[in-house]
């Protein structure tokens, strides 16, 4: 059997034939994802683009992933964006803004021209 199926979270090829006999004892979702730590990276973007889970949940799951590989450029994006820190902007002077990170708070001069 060749390489017959394409994962839908990283693009690479895999061989997976749901009906022959050396693939009757593996999981369904064989059928779509070449690994289960894609099949978690798919499902925990898929949750948090639809809101179904919290930026913060969906940063605890891919905790427990390896998101070091390389993912379609839609999934990525949602990694990246999960695993962005929250910057809240402040303004407090005409000059000066304060940028919280977490719990460190750090204050930038604005320059204008």
């Amino acid at each position: 059997m060749a390489n017959n199926r394409i994962c839908l979270t990283c693009g690479k090829p895999y061989e997976y034939c749901g009906s022959c006999p050396s693939s009757l004892n593996l999981p369904v979702w064989k059928n779509i994802f070449d690994t289960e730590n894609c099949k978690t990276v798919f499902e925990t973007v898929s949750d948090y683009a639809q809101n179904a889970i919290t930026k913060e949940s969906a940063k605890v799951r891919l905790s427990k992933c390896d998101v070091s590989g390389v993912f379609k450029s839609n999934i990525q994006n949602l990694v990246d964006e999960i695993n962005k820190e929250n910057v809240k902007i402040t303004e407090t002077k005409e000059n000066e803004i304060k940028a919280k990170y977490g719990n460190k708070k750090k204050s930038v001069s604005v320059m204008n021209d």
